[in-house]
């Protein structure tokens, strides 16, 4: 099930500035760099899948303080926007194309998306946490920004057929998108498209920083693609929904289980739920070449007649994975949640220092 944000509660990134400026009363700018995401190659008889994760966002466009905060706005009395800049785009529902995250408070770490603004104004499509005040805002990632208006990534194009195709979950399942290549227009012309619609451009579909992407690779080739963007900063907040969830490692970094968060014996309420193997939470880490998954899961088992507590596969409840099982940079992860209650997964800042 696709994250909600309602809920509150595979390489290393070279780093090529490490400050700037930014608009009037802004701070200094999180880092920027790039990181390459994996395609692993396939055929059309025989696609393979590749698990990717963002790593990194779009470069901080404003950052600042509030002077007041309602429930779905953010007031700066100096009037520091241009109006209308990061209006949603109008349709239902509306598509937001900027975020903001909380950067201080209990809700540190919340994205939200943006709904309009004014010059002093910001309104968020959720709503806002208690105790919010200081604030990022991004455009968001779209498939013409991570990929390319033009694929410029690389991917396999064609017609839906030959294509290699970008899954991105939601509420049901998943929406598929491809780049066509048709040079005469019978199918409905050249660009991003999806696959229920070969005519509409789809390559200002958003995608969430947060999200995983499956993409299902028909070429021999594969791809490798290098994304630009800023360094995440501070600690992330990710909805986990009861059911599957596909989500990116966000970071810049690999996140080692141990230190990703996922479980915080002080934070029940913001853990994925532990146990024995019938009824914990699981993480699935899609294997190198697209073939099968190695599932973890965070044991308790306090008299130690299953191994002890800690993390541990599936097929072996005595050894710690803790240090050892890792989300990868630029890779996605699957969240398997049991309990019935969603959470909000606090991602601590990989790296720890900039």
């Amino acid at each position: 099930m696709k994250p909600s944000r309602s809920i509150l509660s595979p390489l290393a990134a070279t780093l090529l500035a490490l400050s700037g400026t930014a608009l009037a009363q802004t701070a200094t700018t999180d880092p920027v760099g790039f990181i390459t995401l994996n395609v692993t190659a396939g055929s059309v008889a025989h696609p393979v899948l590749s698990l990717d994760g963002l790593g990194l966002t779009p470069p901080v466009d404003f950052q600042g303080t509030a002077d007041s905060v309602g429930t779905k706005t953010l007031t700066i009395n100096s009037a520091p926007f241009v109006a209308n800049r990061y209006n949603a785009t109008a349709g239902v529902p509306i598509v937001p194309v900027y975020s903001i995250e909380m950067t201080s408070g209990a809700g540190a770490g919340v994205i939200l998306d943006i709904a309009s603004n004014t010059a002093t104004t910001i309104t968020t499509v959720q709503t806002l946490p208690s105790g919010a005040g200081s604030f990022k805002v991004r455009p968001h990632w779209t498939i013409n920004s991570i990929f390319g208006a033009t694929n410029s990534a690389g991917l396999g194009g064609g017609l839906l057929a030959s294509a290699d195709q970008i899954l991105i979950q939601n509420g049901n399942g998943y929406d598929f998108y491809y780049y066509q290549v048709d040079p005469d227009g019978s199918n409905g012309g050249t660009g991003w498209r999806s696959t229920n619609d070969s005519f509409t451009d789809a390559g200002p579909t958003v995608i969430l920083p947060e999200e995983g992407l499956f993409i299902k690779c028909k070429q021999a080739a594969g791809a490798k693609i290098v994304l630009t963007g800023a360094v995440k900063t501070l600690q992330t907040s990710v909805p986990v929904m009861p059911g599957n969830n596909i989500l990116g490692n966000i970071c810049a970094t690999p996140m080692t289980l141990a230190d990703s968060g996922l479980y915080d014996a002080a934070k029940p309420a913001n853990s994925v739920q532990g146990g024995l193997l019938a009824s914990a939470d699981q993480i699935l880490l899609l294997n190198a070449g697209g073939t099968g998954y190695t599932f973890y899961y965070y044991q308790i088992d306090p008299d130690g007649s299953n191994g002890g507590t800690g993390w541990r596969s599936t097929d072996d409840s005595f050894t710690d994975v803790g240090l050892t099982a890792k989300i990868p940079v630029g890779s996605g992860v699957i969240i398997k949640r049991k309990a019935a209650t969603a959470f909000s997964w606090i991602i601590p800042q990989h790296p720890q220092t900039l």
